[in-house]
C-alpha cells in the first residue's frame, strides 16, 4: 500500500512538473522569431487642383475606393471656358490670315514667273536688235544702205536695251514681292503655331478643372469641402493605394541586430485573428527612438525601439486599410516555426 502511495506521489509530481514546463514554454517565442506590433499604413497621395476656382463638385467621401482616372471633383470653369473660346477664335483668325498670305504669295510667284518670261523675251529682242545694228553698221560703212537704215537700227537697238532694263527691274521687283510674301507666310505660320499652342494650353487648363484620381486606392482624408474657393495647389483629398500597404512596426533595440532587409514576416490584425498576411522587411530606420505615444503603457513608451516597415505581399480583397493596429512575427532564421503573435 505504501508503494502505491509513493507511485501516486511520484506520478503527481511528474504531472505537476510537466504542467509547469508546459506553462513556461507555452508563451516562449521560438528562436529566430521576433514579435512586433504597430499599425497598417500606406503612402498617401495628395490629390489637389492646379487651377484656382470654386470647388463646384466633390464626388467622393472618406472611405470610398477610387480607380485610376475616376472623376473626383470639378473646379468652376467659366473663365477657363472663355479662355478656350478666345484661343480657338485666335487660332481661326491666324489660320485665315495664313490662307490669305499663302494666296498672296502664290500670286506673287505667278507674277515673278511672268516677269522672268517677259525678261527672257526682252533679252532675245535686245540681242537681235544689237546684232541687226551691227550688221546695218557694216552695210552702211560699205555704203550699201543709207543713213536712215542705220539710224533706224540703232534706235531699235536702244529701245530693245531699254525694254530689257525695264524687264530686269520688273523681275527684281517681283522677286522682292515674293520674298516679302514668303516672309508674311512664315510670320503667319508662326502665329498659327503660337495660337495652336495657346489653345492647347487653355484646353489643358480646362482639363485641370476635372480632378481625377491618379491611382487606385481609398480616400483616406477629405481636405476640402464643396463650395470652397481654392488656390492653385490646394489639396482636395488624400488617396492611399490599398495594394501598396505596409505595417510600420517597432523592434526593441536589443532585437534589431537580428533583422535585415528581405526578412519574411507574417502580419495579423484583430479583425482576422487567424489569417496571416505575408510581408517582407523593406525598410529599417537608421536610428532608434522611444516607443511612440500610441503604445498604451508608460513602461513600453520608455523603451528604445527601431522602426521597420513590413510591406505586404498583397491585399487582394482590401481587408486591410490604413490605421488598423497590427501585430507581426518577423522570421530571421528560416528554420524557425511561424507563430501567431496574437497568442503571446
Amino acid at each position: 500500500m505504501q508503494r502505491v502511495f509513493v507511485f501516486v506521489g511520484i506520478l503527481s509530481l511528474a504531472v505537476i512538473a510537466g504542467t509547469v514546463a508546459w506553462l513556461l514554454n507555452r508563451n516562449r517565442v521560438p528562436e529566430g522569431i521576433v514579435l512586433v506590433n504597430g499599425r497598417i499604413e500606406g503612402d498617401p497621395v495628395v490629390v489637389g487642383t492646379k487651377v484656382a476656382g470654386r470647388l463646384v463638385s466633390l464626388a467622393v467621401r472618406e472611405g470610398d475606393e477610387v480607380n485610376v482616372g475616376q472623376q473626383i471633383a470639378e473646379i468652376s470653369s467659366e473663365q477657363i471656358i472663355a479662355g478656350v473660346d478666345e484661343a480657338a477664335a485666335q487660332k481661326d483668325s491666324s489660320r485665315s490670315k495664313l490662307s490669305t498670305s499663302m494666296a498672296a504669295a502664290a500670286a506673287m510667284r505667278r507674277e515673278l514667273k511672268k516677269a522672268i518670261a517677259d525678261r527672257a523675251s526682252a533679252a532675245a529682242q535686245s540681242y537681235k536688235a544689237h546684232q541687226d545694228a551691227e550688221r546695218i553698221q557694216k552695210l552702211f560703212d560699205d555704203q550699201i544702205v543709207p543713213q536712215s537704215d542705220l539710224d533706224a537700227a540703232i534706235a531699235a537697238r536702244d529701245v530693245a536695251a531699254a525694254n530689257l532694263q525695264s524687264a530686269d527691274e520688273q523681275v527684281a521687283a517681283a522677286q522682292r514681292a515674293v520674298d516679302a510674301s514668303d516672309s508674311e507666310v512664315a510670320s503667319s505660320e508662326k502665329n498659327v503655331h503660337a495660337a495652336a499652342a495657346a489653345l492647347d494650353g487653355q484646353r489643358a487648363t480646362f482639363g485641370d478643372t476635372q480632378i481625377q484620381s491618379p491611382l487606385k486606392g481609398v480616400v483616406s482624408t477629405k481636405v476640402a469641402e464643396q463650395g470652397e474657393v481654392l488656390a492653385p495647389g490646394s489639396p482636395i483629398v488624400i488617396v492611399t493605394d490599398l495594394d501598396a500597404l505596409y505595417m510600420k512596426a517597432y523592434v526593441p533595440e536589443p532585437e534589431i541586430g537580428h533583422i535585415k532587409l528581405g526578412d519574411r514576416a507574417q502580419v495579423y490584425v484583430d479583425a482576422y485573428p487567424s489569417q496571416p498576411f505575408a510581408a517582407t522587411v523593406r525598410e529599417i530606420a537608421p536610428r532608434s527612438e522611444f516607443t511612440p505615444k500610441e503604445v498604451q503603457t508608460r513602461e513600453e513608451r520608455t523603451k528604445q525601439v527601431v522602426a521597420v516597415k513590413l510591406y505586404l505581399d498583397s491585399n487582394p480583397q482590401h481587408e486591410l486599410v490604413p490605421g488598423m493596429p497590427a501585430d507581426a512575427a518577423i522570421r530571421w532564421k528560416t528554420e524557425a516555426p511561424w507563430v501567431n503573435p496574437l497568442n503571446y
